[in-house]
């Protein structure tokens, strides 16, 4: 049995079924990297009376999770060293390919039943893009963690937060698209 609990941080309101679907697909996502690493726990999403519901459980037996566990940690760490590389030529480019058969696509020109067409195809990709993000946010937050304790062991003076002051600075991807969508915000507000 699942031990299901109402994931009140990530969802903290009741929300309309296309909105929980799209999330419970997010979550589907998280399950998949744990997959991908072949972790000892396994995620699951699920609606009731829109809201949703958040499992995490074991995904073997519970005297084989440590050995699991050994045996992730391995995985997880062939994708910290290669976190670049993969992200050039296996990522990267597999996201790209989706955006770009997106953007190609006709909106103002398709027929209604060629908008619901091209809706499920999005929707169906939304759902591998989902597990590309749990495959590298995986490999990413171990890293950022690994950088973390190396600072801490080299540095134990510093503060809580010193070795991530060294890291700001530095524009990235996600920066530049986070001052994009606060431009778009400011055109749609005028």
């Amino acid at each position: 049995m699942i031990p299901w609990q109402l994931d009140k941080m990530h969802f903290p309101n009741a929300m309309p079924p296309l909105e929980s679907e799209f999330w419970t697909r997010f979550m589907h996502g998280m399950h998949e990297g744990m997959v991908h690493y072949e972790m000892p726990v396994q995620a699951a999403a699920k609606v009731f009376n829109y809201w949703v519901y958040l499992g995490i459980f074991p995904s073997v037996p519970l005297e084989k999770m440590q050995e699991q566990g050994m045996h992730s940690d391995k995985l997880v760490m062939a994708t910290v060293h290669g976190l670049q590389e993969r992200w050039d030529t296996e990522w990267l480019p597999e996201i790209k390919e989706y955006i770009d058969r997106w953007e190609a696509f006709d909106l103002p020109q398709a027929s209604t039943a060629e908008l619901l067409a091209h809706f499920e195809q999005v929707w169906e990709e939304s759902s591998r893009l989902w597990a590309i993000h749990f495959e590298t946010v995986i490999g990413v937050y171990i890293s950022l963690a690994l950088f973390d304790d190396l600072h801490h062991d080299l540095f134990a003076e510093d503060g809580a937060f010193d070795s991530h002051r060294l890291l700001e600075g530095h524009d990235n991807t996600s920066l530049q698209l986070g001052r994009a969508l606060w431009e778009l915000s400011r055109k749609a507000a005028a």
